[in-house]
């Protein structure tokens, strides 16, 4: 149990990190704040950071996550901070391909942060399913891929 506590305590500190160097390296120099942000994986974690610290700086922010509504409403509300409700275990789905290419199309972008992940079943590289490797490998890579392609396929602005 103390373990579990200070693996918890650690990894807030790591994350908390993470998310001032971010902030140092990147969010200090004037962003281009005439588009929106797009970020994946923006429930928790670093992701949700990256909205926060968006949000404080009344950059409009379009987030794609498996539960974003109640993080919309405490961020600004429709028009500076929207979302899209979508599971990246799904990627396969014409339908979400098709969401995420309206989506993609329906404003102007200035950023795009991919920060969806898939947490691995199994703790051990042992005892890993094939099925949860590729899931790994589809969740993690499928969203940034995807949506760069359909960023770059979009007249230059």
């Amino acid at each position: 149990m103390i373990l579990k506590i200070l693996g918890a305590i650690t990894a807030t500190k790591i994350i908390s990190n993470f998310v001032s160097f971010i902030r140092e390296a990147f969010l200090r120099e004037r962003l281009n704040t005439d588009g929106w942000v797009l970020v994946t994986g923006c429930t928790g974690g670093i992701g949700l950071e990256f909205v926060k610290e968006f949000r404080k700086r009344n950059i409009k922010v379009f987030m794609l996550g498996r539960n974003c509504e109640e993080i919309s409403k405490n961020l600004g509300g429709k028009g500076l901070c929207e979302y899209m409700n979508i599971d990246f275990n799904n990627i396969n789905q014409e339908s979400v391909r098709k969401s995420l290419e309206t989506l993609i199309k329906s404003r102007k972008w200035s950023y795009i942060v991919n920060n969806v992940s898939y947490r691995c079943g199994s703790l051990s590289l042992k005892t890993l399913k094939w099925s949860e490797i590729l899931q790994c490998i589809n969740v993690g890579t499928f969203p940034m891929v995807y949506l760069t392609k359909l960023a770059l396929s979009l007249p230059n602005k």
